[in-house]
């Protein structure tokens, strides 16, 4: 008979901190062709592209939505004919916009963020941090 090789075993508590705020992070990657350097950024504003009327132009409709000059239940009727051929329109959320980082002020540099799908859509990140006697904690 062939000895089996003892494999060790070693268990961790995993501690999860229950929480109660909703905290959203977001992942950033840069290309390594940028030759990015973190430790020179001095002025660095990061913010929401606000591309609110591109997205929906009907909404920037000035006709007069009742009064004179108005059409009588047009927005029931635009909704209707979309609803009719099969039109489903997205509602705007700021959450899905692109992030605009801007490095060095107006003169700098300027990065604008992809949003990716695909395998990590759907996907969690945790760190993990080793504590005194053998505990590791887990942060989302």
């Amino acid at each position: 008979m062939a000895s089996h090789d003892q494999v060790q075993e070693q268990e961790f508590t995993v501690r999860v901190p229950n929480n109660t705020e909703k905290k959203t992070f977001h992942v950033m990657k840069y290309n390594a062709s940028l030759n990015i350097d973190f430790s020179t950024w001095t002025q660095v504003r990061m913010v929401r592209e606000n591309n609110q009327k591109v997205f929906n132009p009907t909404q920037v409709d000035d006709t007069p939505k009742y009064g004179a000059g108005s059409a009588f239940g047009k927005d029931l009727k635009e909704e209707a004919r979309r609803k009719k051929l099969g039109i489903i329109t997205k509602k705007y959320r700021a959450e899905d916009q692109p992030w605009l980082l801007k490095i060095g002020g107006k003169t700098g540099r300027k990065y604008k963020g992809v949003r990716e799908g695909g395998v990590t859509d759907n996907t969690t990140y945790y760190v993990f941090t080793h504590g005194e006697n053998g505990l590791v904690q887990a942060y989302p």
